[in-house]
């Protein structure tokens, strides 16, 4: 046993570079899809050929440090805004008209910023939003189902008669009832018992226990029940991994789509307020 521990072991070792890899790599997707621009990944590579060294033109310099700040709005915020200019313009509508730039965030695609609207003429209805939200429950359920099986042993078939049975390496048993009973199982000493018995004890045909005895005395039967379970787990945790994603998914539209519906119900007022106006852009 320790032998096989030592080996899971290393073999988790030799996968934490590859690991890491991979999730810088999804975190660099990440900024670049939420930002809209390789602006980030290119300023990284800036740095790691020229260190800390400062760009020596002052207007180059002053446009990377706005592409910066504004890198940083939509990373932060969640807003797609054109220029640095129409992302203050737009968190000083926010304050002035007490909304959240989290709930602009979460609109997505129906908000427009540069206008400061809901898109309604896009924005499905908002019983669509809710049936979406009910959809990204289902597959919750079925991520958690997933989830489940993989602490049930192997499920197993006996081809001849298409009989599903669970499996482990002390004996057999019918999916049904799910919850493990003793008295049901049929371990490899019950096929010395009478099969009349047997049969109307753990609910297998004649045929089946015909069929099954030998294969409980067969002394690979163990390993073969282990990497069958093995499979059906990393089987079942794919599933599992993506109706995640299919959750996710189909939760952030139907939130979009009630957002949204909310915050077009509040008939917000999409200009900026005359005071802050000549605060931002000076009197007319």
């Amino acid at each position: 046993m320790d032998g096989i521990a030592a080996i899971k072991v290393s073999d988790i070792a030799t996968l934490v570079p590859l690991g890491i890899a991979v999730g810088l790599g999804m975190l660099f997707f990440w900024v670049v899809l939420r930002t809209e621009s390789w602006h980030m990944l290119r300023r990284r590579i800036w740095l790691l050929v020229h260190g800390k060294e400062e760009i020596s033109d002052p207007g180059i310099r002053d446009y990377v440090e706005e592409q910066n700040n504004l890198a940083a709005f939509h990373v932060f915020a969640g807003v797609q805004v054109a220029t640095l200019a129409e992302a203050r313009t737009l968190m000083a509508w926010c304050k002035a008209r007490k909304v959240e730039l989290d709930v602009l965030r979460i609109c997505g695609p129906y908000f427009d910023p540069e206008v400061r609207r809901i898109k309604e003429r896009w924005l499905p209805p908002k019983w669509v939003g809710q049936a979406i939200g009910v959809v990204a429950m289902g597959f919750m359920v079925a991520a958690l189902v997933s989830a489940w099986a993989m602490t049930l042993p192997a499920l197993l078939t006996v081809k001849k008669t298409e009989q599903r049975f669970f499996a482990d390496e002390t004996g057999l048993r019918l999916p049904w009832p799910l919850v493990s009973f003793s008295a049901r199982r049929l371990r490899p000493d019950d096929c010395e018992k009478p099969v009349a018995g047997e049969t109307a004890r753990t609910g297998f045909s004649e045929r089946d226990i015909a069929i099954l005895c030998p294969v409980l005395k067969d002394p690979e039967f163990g390993a073969y029940v282990r990497n069958a379970a093995k499979e059906q787990r990393v089987f079942l945790s794919m599933c599992a991994a993506f109706f995640l994603f299919l959750m996710y998914y189909a939760a952030v539209r139907a939130l979009r789509v009630v957002c949204a519906r909310k915050l077009l119900a509040r008939r917000v007022d999409p200009t900026l307020p005359a005071g802050q106006m000549e605060l931002d852009f000076g009197p007319s």
